[in-house]
């Protein structure tokens, strides 16, 4: 497990009202979570704050964590720590302003400790 994996999808709704939120969430959610759950790819969203909302069957088999043991978590937590600076960096442009989806790679810890 020596290969970088790529996150991405980060949606950010803090500035949308909460009936704007569900009423795009909802089929957007649907289809995002079809798509997630049939990749080969590990998948994982997250809130604004950096935590775990979300992860797909391939993230727990490669990772060895159940969902349950990820949802609510910081993201960080499941990073190398030599990625952390990158990734704070990145989600501090996303948090003033920039909208854009970013797509980058970076190493993840398994349960074990694997990389």
């Amino acid at each position: 497990m020596n290969k970088p994996v790529k996150i991405s999808k980060v949606n950010d709704k803090q500035n949308m009202s909460k009936e704007e939120t569900n009423t795009q969430s909802s089929g957007r959610d649907f289809h995002y979570r079809l798509i997630a759950e049939r990749s080969f790819d590990l998948v994982t969203s997250q809130n604004m704050q950096r935590e775990i909302v979300y992860v797909n069957h391939v993230w727990e088999s490669t990772l060895g964590y159940t969902a349950e043991e990820c949802i609510g978590k910081p993201a960080y937590e499941f990073v190398a720590p030599e990625y952390h600076s990158d990734a704070a960096e990145r989600n501090n442009k996303r948090k003033s302003g920039n909208s854009s989806t970013f797509q980058y790679e970076l190493e993840l810890l398994a349960k074990d400790g694997e990389r």
